[in-house]
Order: structure tokens, then sequence, then C-alpha cells
């Protein structure tokens, strides 16, 4: 779908890097003008975004305010790719805030999710623009998914989010990000930073095929922070297999423009009240894609107007769950809903 309204453009900080030549792709599919924004002169120059044409390429500091409100000064919405996000996430917010524009990133880290929602929340209401962290697989996919399986719910005892990754890459800031010291759950029991890694955390968990039981580990992942600015919940668990976290993982470093080796998904997001029990499923063939279109396709009702309120806010706090899903199907991902009774009868539904 293309914005229909007068040419938009994005900047997008952090262009050069793996997921952010990703994002500039994507936007140019959607009809939006990209301005490609990176710390380092020589890789912007050298940068030739698989063919894309960029209206502008602009290089800009972190620690230099006026260089970020001057780079992305001409766009509608800046989009930050740049980790290790609690170096770069309340800069580049910041100067949105400044500049009246929006504010999207794919941060993976909760804490850093956490505090930018605590600290910018007056000031992006006041400017009247949209601050979205995490719109990415790590945050907002589960905070959408979870909207859409609560449907008449207006709260939960409990929500688990289980991730199943086959031949991960993750960038380094990425999995630095998962294995950061600064972790933090939701909820009684929630785990200290020593226990992150810790085998008293795993359990196992039947995924659909082609995964199917793998051993799991919890992890403070970003939807977390997002789930509960808006869902009334006890307690909120998150964990990944376990191989996704091996230290033997290959990483994607973040200057590379290359592709990413084959790699599945799965994303299963449980819910329980009381004897009732909802569960939705997502699988996918590329985490860097699904989130590089789940961005774009969101900053793109962004810039159509169709959100329904301005702050700090998760994704399906202002738009419709659905529709968003929707937006990445069937390209993108495959979604199914299932809800019962605790040993009783399942039903199921897809998200069209």
């Amino acid at each position: 779908m293309h914005v229909n309204t007068k040419r938009s453009m994005v900047a997008v900080y952090g262009a050069t890097g793996y997921a952010g030549s990703l994002v500039v792709a994507e936007l140019v599919q959607r009809g939006i003008t990209p301005i490609a924004i990176a710390r380092n002169s020589e890789d912007l120059a050298a940068a030739n975004f698989s063919g894309v044409e960029v209206l502008r390429r602009r290089q800009a500091f972190i620690e230099d305010a006026r260089s970020l409100e001057w780079a992305i000064d001409a766009a509608d919405a800046v989009i930050n790719c740049a980790g290790p996000f609690g170096d770069t996430a309340y800069a580049v917010a910041s100067a949105a805030i400044r500049t009246g524009i929006h504010y999207l990133d794919l941060c993976a880290e909760q804490s850093v999710t956490r505090q930018l929602m605590a600290k910018m929340a007056g000031a992006a209401r006041k400017a009247g623009v949209a601050v979205l962290p995490s719109v990415a697989f790590f945050g907002g996919l589960a905070d959408l998914l979870i909207s859409v399986a609560l449907e008449d719910w207006e709260a939960a005892d409990l929500i688990e989010i289980h991730i199943a990754l086959d031949n991960w890459c993750p960038t380094d800031a990425m999995l630095a990000s998962l294995r950061h010291p600064r972790a933090f759950q939701h909820g009684a029991g929630s785990i200290a930073a020593e226990d992150v890694a810790a085998d008293a955390n795993s359990r196992f968990w039947d995924f659909q095929y082609p995964f199917g039981r793998r051993k799991i580990i919890e992890v403070p992942v970003s939807a977390t922070a997002l789930i509960t600015h808006h869902i009334q919940v006890d307690a909120i668990r998150s964990y990944m297999s376990c191989g996704a976290l091996d230290a033997q993982v290959r990483t994607i470093p973040e200057g590379s423009l290359d592709s990413s080796p084959s790699q599945q998904f799965a994303i299963e997001v449980a819910m329980f009240r009381g004897s009732e029990r909802r569960r939705a499923v997502a699988l996918g063939d590329n985490i860097y894609t699904l989130s590089a279109a789940l961005i774009c396709a969101t900053v793109h009702d962004l810039l159509e107007g169709r959100f329904s309120h301005p702050g700090v806010r998760a994704p399906s706090e202002i738009f419709n769950a659905r529709e968003l899903l929707r937006a990445l199907q069937p390209g993108h991902i495959s979604i199914q809903v299932l809800s019962n009774q605790i040993g009783g009868a399942t039903r199921l539904s897809r998200v069209h």
C-alpha cells in the first residue's frame, strides 16, 4: 500500500546497518522517501541500499543534538535502527520530539524500552507526536498478537511469550541486549540479573510445527514493557529456545548488508484467566524482514493519521491490531488464534 497524500519522507537513523538497510528498502516499496542517516560518513557514502535511490544521506552523531535535528528536519518521522539502543534511543527520540515528528525504533532491550516510555510520555503528548519503541519482532509483534487474542478479556492472570528461532544470526547489538545483565520481568517472582542465563529458569514448551518440543529459558524482552503499559495483567514471563542464546551463535556485523541465512521463527503467546486459556501463534521465515515490514507498516499508518492519540505508546494502544497484523500477511507471517478452557475444547481462528 502506498501513502496517497503528499510524498512523505522518513528518516532512518542507522541506515547503513543490516536492519537499517532493510527498513530503507521497505519504505521505498511503500512509496515513502527515506533519508539515510549514519554516524560513519564513509559507510554512508559507500552504501548502495540494494540499488534503492535515497533522496538524502546525512551524517549525525548521538552526542550532537544539533546534528540530529538537522538530519531529521525534513522528515515526517524517524525510525531508529542503530543499536545498542541504550546509547541511541533517548537522544534520537528527544530530537524527534523537539522537531515535532514521530519516533519509532527496533529496540529489543526491555530496560531501554521501559525507561524511554517513562521519560518521554509528557513531552511526546505535549508535542502531539507518537513515540513508539520496540516496533519489531521482540516487542510490538507480541503486543499485537496478545491484543488480538485477548478479545473481550479486560485483564489476565498470566501472560507468557515463547520464542523459537532456527538458525538465528542476531546482530551483535541484539545479542548483547538479550544477554544484558539489567533483566526485568513483570509480576511476582521477577527474575534477578544473575538469573537470566541460569538453568533454574529453563523449561520445555511444545511449539507448533516445525519446531515441536523445545527447551526454553527465561529472558527479558521488550514486549513486556509495551504490554504492561496498557494491559492489566498480574504477571508476564518471556522465554526463548535455548539454542538461540548459545555462546556459539554467529552474529551479523552491524555494518553488513549481506542477507542473513535461511531462518524460521515461531512466537507463541499464551494468556490465562482462571480456568480459561487463549493462545496466538505466529510463524515466519526471517525476524529482520518481519521487523522491517512491521515498523514500516506502522509508520505508514502514522503518516496517514490512522492512530488514536499521541504520546509514548505500544502499537496496539493506538492502532487496530488486526489490521497491522493483516498488513504482514501472507508475505511475512502466518497467524493462528486459539482459545479454550483448560482441559476443554479448542476454538481456532485466523487473522484475515
